[in-house]
């Protein structure tokens, strides 16, 4: 075979043009296949981003839950007064100041707001089954004012703080570990708490939510 005929034969068998042109179409083919393969997780990747990123948009917010770092604030809405039941006429009680009182108190250790000060204390007696006689201590009372601003601080060793109305249950805030319960009608907060066996009830009007959390805060440290 000549060197002419072998080269015949070459390109016979061999045309470069042909394989030039497999090649050129097996890069594509893999080249194709790779973008595929990028772009699959990128779409995913993509649609993770757009999801966390609307997703707040999408979510019907409780707007009495408040965000705070630490605590689960809730707060509990009282309509009208009409959700308030009048148990006054239940109350067996005799409720003297403490400069009326034989027995005296120090008043607690609580951060209240600097333009409020301590009015008086009042202690809430209850009836002596045996006597008959209005001799047992049930609640402290401490009140606090300012010009157009008041504040309550009740708290027992008996047991539930005694109250001229109930107020409605609702749901627990969470307070540096401790379960609040938290209403509000118009411009006052009922604070309603028990910690290291005492119970508090805590009654304010036109303080703000910062100033009662504060006040509960001051007391639960």
């Amino acid at each position: 075979m000549n060197k002419n005929s072998f080269y015949q034969m070459f390109d016979d068998k061999f045309n470069k043009d042909k394989i030039y042109q497999e090649v050129l179409e097996k890069h594509d083919k893999k080249k194709r296949n790779v973008i595929k393969c990028c772009f699959v997780p990128a779409v995913f990747l993509l649609g993770v981003v757009i999801f966390f990123a609307t997703k707040d948009l999408f979510y019907e917010e409780d707007q009495n839950i408040l965000e705070d770092k630490e605590d689960q604030i809730y707060v509990n809405k009282i309509v009208s007064e009409d959700d308030l039941s009048d148990d006054i006429s239940n109350l067996d009680v005799k409720i003297l100041n403490t400069d009326s009182s034989t027995f005296s108190v120090t008043p607690l250790e609580v951060q209240v707001p600097s333009d409020l000060e301590l009015d008086s204390i009042y202690f809430v007696y209850v009836k002596d089954q045996k006597s008959g006689e209005y001799t047992i201590i049930h609640d402290t009372i401490e009140t606090y004012k300012g010009d157009d601003r008041a504040l309550n601080i009740a708290y027992s060793y008996a047991g539930e703080v005694l109250r001229d109305v109930d107020v409605p249950e609702g749901k627990m805030s969470v307070i540096q570990d401790t379960n609040v319960m938290i209403s509000s009608m118009d411009e006052s907060f009922i604070i309603e708490f028990q910690y290291d066996g005492v119970n508090y009830d805590i009654e304010s009007y036109h303080l703000t939510l910062d100033e009662v959390l504060m006040i509960v805060r001051s007391i639960i440290n």
